[in-house]
């Protein structure tokens, strides 16, 4: 991230950036392209106002140590954990969409049992695309910003939301049940695919 701050620092001296060019050499540097995946958990600010913040924080530490194998199983990269959310990066598509239903299917069992103060529930975004990737601190880039808007703000608990330019580059999509949909956040229009599992 040092890096980039410097890059970034040393670009916006005293006269406009030639932006082309520090457009070009960013991505040349940081770039990568695959498909983002944001998981968030549900409830969160809700619990802490009703039961405090260690729960919570029990229940993050849970959902991590739960999270992160299963993204690294599918050949994905957590790029950072933050908060209650897990931001991940794959090669391709199809392994991110394999990592979410296994991300559902585990947090669904290590549920069961539990009361429901104690359960984790979360949604889950996916797009593809470019990304400017800094491992282990951050990712930026317009796939990043349409999964955190599918995982954060319109999936539900439970739900696995693909940008549908991203579900369109998965060959045998039919291998997966899922409806169309579209929606608006922040100004933009989304096409996505919720996928059941």
């Amino acid at each position: 991230m040092e890096g980039l701050f410097r890059y970034l620092d040393a670009a916006d001296g005293a006269t406009e950036p030639d932006l082309e060019k520090l457009e070009l050499d960013l991505w040349q540097r940081f770039g990568r392209k695959g498909a983002a995946l944001v998981l968030d958990m549900s409830g969160t600010s809700r619990a802490v106002r009703e039961r405090g913040i260690v729960p919570l924080l029990l229940r993050i530490r849970r959902m991590q140590r739960i999270g992160i194998p299963v993204i690294e199983a599918q050949g994905g990269e957590l790029v950072k954990a933050e908060a209650d959310n897990l931001f991940a990066f794959f090669r391709h598509v199809r392994p991110a969409v394999d990592a979410a239903i296994a991300l559902q299917l585990a947090l669904s069992e290590d549920n069961r049992g539990r009361a429901k103060e104690w359960r984790i529930d979360a949604s889950i975004g996916i797009a593809q695309g470019r990304a400017l990737v800094l491992p282990g601190r951050d990712l930026f880039g317009d796939c990043v910003n349409i999964a955190a808007k599918l995982g954060e703000d319109l999936a539900q608990p439970g739900d696995i939301l693909v940008a549908l330019q991203a579900f369109s580059r998965i060959e045998a999509r039919e291998t997966y049940a899922c409806e169309g949909m579209e929606m608006k956040v922040s100004g933009l229009a989304i096409e996505a695919v919720r996928v059941t599992y």
